[in-house]
């Protein structure tokens, strides 16, 4: 079997769930340019998933693209509007904040 082949028989979701995991764990080394492109690679397989959104608007603002940033941002936001918050550890200060 083909690498390209046995890539296609994983699951989107397996696919999605490990571009995510590495790019938190290259976020958390400051490895942004890495961290970048994982979740670019994420949002290929799930473009509306608002965390996806959310860690790259912040990759890019880590690496100066405080445009990039803005734009992906307000995406993630928009996803968001209409979602009930997550709290944090039963407090009520909601789990992502948006600042503009």
């Amino acid at each position: 079997m083909e690498p390209a082949d046995a890539l296609a028989e994983i699951p989107e979701a397996v696919r999605f769930g490990d571009r995510l995991g590495l790019g938190f764990s290259c976020l958390e080394m400051g490895l942004h340019e890495e961290a970048a492109h994982l979740f670019e690679q994420a949002l290929c397989l799930r473009p509306a998933d608002p965390a996806a959104l959310a860690h790259l608007a912040l990759c890019r603002w880590q690496l100066g693209d405080e445009e990039g940033c803005r734009v992906l941002a307000a995406r993630a936001q928009g996803m968001l509007a209409g979602a009930v918050p997550r709290r944090i550890g039963g407090s009520r200060r909601p789990a992502l904040r948006i600042v503009r």
